[in-house]
């Protein structure tokens, strides 16, 4: 009879040979659906690698959308170490991303070295917010978790959908120069500390 133990001791050679199957196996599952489509299994993979790190700038923009992922995998983990099985990271992610715009809206006028740290305390402040209400929740009227962050996930999506299209009569407008030099700014610190985020990821899989 098979039995699944939980392994007293990490074996790093293990654990690189883990994520290397896990992604062999992803490649495999991709190439599978190319050859049921048709398409040229060599080609795609060709333009997926040069698309992704096929130059300085591709490798900075894979780095900059992979980082807000790999720093949610991570909250994700301590929210599971803590025994909570909150599902509730995407609802988090765009809550705090509609809270950095509404900071970058509001403090459009701060110096640029506190307008970006301050955009990001909103986005922090506004993902809080998002998962106190979970916390209220559970701790207040006893509902799980996974129900609440997965119906709140829905909440803030929808929500977001609304404001898109012109909730509360506001309109997207074109961005002024100085709102475009400040967006630069952000993009270039999402830049320098994408690099931190993979490292934080490093570190993580080795704990």
């Amino acid at each position: 009879m098979i039995r699944i133990e939980q392994r007293s001791e990490q074996n790093g050679l293990w654990t690189a040979a883990s994520f290397a199957m896990a992604i062999l196996a992803g490649l495999a599952a991709v190439a599978l659906l190319l050859v049921s489509t048709g398409a040229d299994i060599g080609q795609v993979f060709d333009a997926l690698i040069e698309g992704a790190v096929g130059s300085p700038k591709a490798l900075a923009t894979t780095l900059v959308k992979a980082t807000p992922i790999i720093l949610t995998g991570l909250a994700t983990v301590i929210a599971f170490r803590a025994q909570l099985y909150s599902i509730g990271q995407e609802g988090q992610v765009f809550a705090g991303a509609m809270g950095g715009y509404l900071g970058a809206q509001l403090l459009a006028g701060m110096p640029p070295l506190l307008f970006c740290p301050a955009v990001l305390l909103s986005g922090m402040a506004a993902g809080m917010v998002f998962g106190w209400l979970a916390a209220m929740l559970r701790n207040s009227f006893a509902v799980n978790e996974i129900i609440s962050t997965l119906m709140l996930n829905y909440l803030v999506v929808y929500l977001l959908s609304w404001l898109l299209r012109g909730g509360l009569g506001v309109r997207a407008a074109a961005p002024s120069p100085t709102s475009s030099r400040r967006c630069y700014l952000v993009m270039t610190f999402f830049r320098l500390s994408s690099a931190a985020g993979c490292c934080m990821q490093a570190l993580s899989c080795r704990s």
